[in-house]
C-alpha cells in the first residue's frame, strides 16, 4: 500500500512553489518611475542622490538630509561642509542611491511589500558617509555615520541639519514663531529649547526635531536650514550622529 504526504506538506510545497513563481515573475518586471518610499503618517522618507528626504505624495515641498547641508566646526570657528563644492563639481564622492541597478531593483520590491529601508552612502577613496532610517511608530531615527574623518575627534562640534521651506513655520516648545533677523548666510541662532517643530499650511500634519541631551538645535532661518549640534570632546569615541523627528497626522495634536 502506498504512502501519502500529509496535506499540510503537500499545501505548503505548492505556496512555497507558488511564492518563487511569483518572485521570479517579478524580477523581470521593469521598476516604475515611482521612488520607492516607506510611509509614517502622511509623510514619506526615501533616498535621493542628494540624501534621505521626507515629504509627502504629489506635495512640492521636500525636507532634506544631505552631506551638503551638515557641518562641522573647526577651532578657528569656521563652518565647513562634509562634502565641499569642490567634492561636487569634481565628483570625487560615489553614491550609492542611484549608481546600482540591483540596488534599485531590491527596493523597488521591498518598498512594494513595505520593508523598504532608506540608505544613502556617499564614499571615496578614504571616506564614507552614510545615512540610515530606523522607523518606530511615528518617530522617525535619522541616523548618520562618518568613517575617514579624524579631524571631527577633535573638533569643537558636528552639526546634522534638515531643510525646511521659506513658507513653513518653525516653532518652540511653546508654539512660538521663531525669528532670525540676521543677514549672514553663515548666522546660526540657538534656539534654547529641547524640541521644536515644522509646519506647513499646504501640508497634512507636522512634525517635530527632539534634540538628545548632548545635542543643541540652531537654526539658519535665512538659508531655510535647522540644526542639531553636539560637541565633539562629549561623544569623541563615535562618529554617528543622530536626529529624531517625530511624525504628527494633524497640528490639534502638538497643541
Amino acid at each position: 500500500m502506498k504512502r501519502r504526504l500529509p496535506k499540510t506538506i503537500i499545501s505548503l510545497g505548492a505556496f512555497t512553489a507558488l511564492i518563487f513563481l511569483l518572485l521570479f515573475s517579478l524580477w523581470g518586471v521593469k521598476p516604475t518611475t515611482t521612488t520607492p518610499f516607506i510611509q509614517i503618517g502622511h509623510f514619506r522618507l526615501s533616498q535621493f542622490t542628494k540624501g534621505l528626504a521626507l515629504y509627502q505624495q504629489d506635495k512640492p515641498y521636500f525636507y532634506d538630509l544631505s552631506p551638503y547641508d551638515d557641518y562641522f566646526i573647526d577651532q578657528n570657528g569656521e563652518y565647513e561642509t562634509l562634502i565641499t563644492k569642490e567634492d561636487i563639481m569634481e565628483g570625487r564622492f560615489k553614491i550609492n542611491s542611484d549608481q546600482n541597478p540591483i540596488k534599485k531593483r531590491i527596493d523597488y520590491f521591498s518598498s512594494l511589500f513595505g520593508f523598504y529601508q532608506p540608505i544613502v552612502t556617499y564614499q571615496n577613496q578614504s571616506q564614507i558617509i552614510k545615512y540610515r532610517a530606523e522607523i518606530n511608530g511615528n518617530s522617525i531615527e535619522i541616523i548618520r555615520e562618518l568613517s575617514g574623518f579624524p579631524q571631527l575627534k577633535q573638533e569643537m562640534a558636528r552639526g546634522i541639519i534638515i531643510s525646511f521651506g521659506p513658507n513653513d513655520y518653525v516653532l518652540d516648545q511653546q508654539l512660538n514663531l521663531i525669528q532670525n533677523e540676521g543677514e549672514s548666510p553663515m548666522l546660526w541662532e540657538e534656539v534654547p529649547f529641547s524640541f521644536v517643530f515644522i509646519l506647513n499650511p499646504k501640508l497634512q500634519g507636522a512634525f517635530q526635531i527632539l534634540a538628545q541631551p548632548y545635542q543643541k538645535i540652531k537654526i539658519n532661518k535665512l538659508n531655510h536650514l535647522l540644526a542639531l549640534e553636539e560637541f565633539g570632546e562629549l561623544r569623541s569615541d563615535q562618529l554617528e550622529t543622530k536626529m529624531v523627528i517625530k511624525i504628527f497626522n494633524n497640528f490639534t495634536e502638538i497643541k
